[in-house]
């Protein structure tokens, strides 16, 4: 198996890019953005309900089924259980998708992480 070569300023480079990333997305957006999320919240709570409870519920019958070492399967399902990140975002606002309830559902996850990763 090769070794993996880390070095710290690569990591703050990456950490600076990704920042950048979600600062020039977020500039795009306004308060008022987010009202018709507010009045029709189906779209991100099902993508709430899908990343949180679907998706960790996929990936362990996943790993029962592909019978790998318990740090992988493990590895996985913690993957499965986090919060989705800005480049599912950035991609969606690329491609010209509903960014509003990508966005709301960023931030909903986000700030639940905390007792969803954990619970």
């Amino acid at each position: 198996m090769p070794e993996i070569q880390y070095d710290s300023a690569q990591h703050w480079m990456l950490n600076a890019v990704l920042a950048l990333m979600i600062l020039g997305l977020a500039l795009d957006l306004h308060p008022r953005d987010f009202t018709p999320i507010l009045k029709k919240p189906k779209a991100p709570l099902l993508g709430l309900l899908a990343q949180f409870l679907l998706l960790p519920a996929f990936t362990c019958l996943l790993t029962l089924l592909l019978d790998l070492p318990a740090g992988i399967e493990l590895g996985m399902i913690l993957v499965a259980a986090c919060p989705g990140g800005a480049l599912s975002n950035f991609i969606t606002h690329l491609g010209g998708g509903n960014a509003r309830s990508g966005y709301a559902k960023f931030i909903v996850g986000n700030s639940h992480c905390f007792y969803t990763v954990w619970w």
